[in-house]
C-alpha cells in the first residue's frame, strides 16, 4: 500500500512476486476505489484501509443480448434474447421479451416462469449458461423453431 497524498492511497495486489491488479483511492468524491480480479473484489478508503470478497461476476460484462423476429403472424414483432447467468437466488438469468413493432412488451419468460403457452414461448437448458428459445404460433402443432440464446462471454459464470 502507499500512500499518494491526504486520503489518496494505492495499493498493488500480487501473487508470488507476479501483479495481479491494482486499485486507487483518489481523493475527491469517490470516497473508495474497487477494482476486481477474478472473482475477487478489492476495495480500498480513502483511510487507505483495505477490504476484499468473493462475489459474483460483474452483471454488466456478463449479459448479452440480441434480437430475432417473432413468428406470430403480427408484422414487426420481435424476441429481444437477454443471457446472463443464473443466480443462487433473485431475478436474473436468461430472459426472451416479446414485443410488439413498436418496442412495447407483450409478454416475458424467464428463469422462474420459463413458458408462456398463449404467445408460444418456451426457454430450455436455463441453469447450463446455453439457453434455448423454442417458439412457435400459438395452437401450431409443428415443430416449434429453435434459436441459441447469444453466448456468455468467456470468464462468465453459467449457473447457478
Amino acid at each position: 500500500m502507499s500512500r499518494l497524498g491526504p486520503q489518496r492511497h494505492k495499493a498493488t495486489l500480487s501473487l508470488g512476486g507476479h501483479v495481479l491488479g491494482s486499485v486507487e483511492a483518489p481523493a475527491g468524491d469517490a470516497p473508495y476505489g474497487v477494482t476486481r480480479i477474478g472473482g475477487l473484489w478489492v476495495v480500498l478508503d480513502i483511510d487507505g484501509g483495505i477490504a476484499s470478497y468473493v462475489g459474483p461476476a460483474d452483471p454488466d460484462r456478463c449479459t448479452v443480448t440480441s434480437t430475432i423476429n417473432s413468428l406470430l403472424p403480427t408484422k414487426g414483432m420481435t424476441v429481444e434474447l437477454t443471457n446472463r447467468p443464473v443466480p443462487a437466488s433473485g431475478p436474473n438469468g436468461p430472459q426472451a421479451i416479446l414485443k410488439d413493432k413498436n418496442g412495447a412488451v407483450v409478454t416475458r419468460i424467464n428463469f422462474n416462469h420459463p413458458e408462456n403457452t398463449e404467445w408460444g414461448l418456451k426457454m430450455t437448458d436455463t441453469r447450463t449458461g446455453h439457453p434455448k428459445l423454442l417458439d412457435r404460433r400459438p395452437k401450431d402443432t409443428s415443430a416449434p423453431r429453435v434459436t441459441h440464446f447469444p453466448a456468455l462471454p468467456k470468464g462468465c459464470p453459467t449457473g447457478a
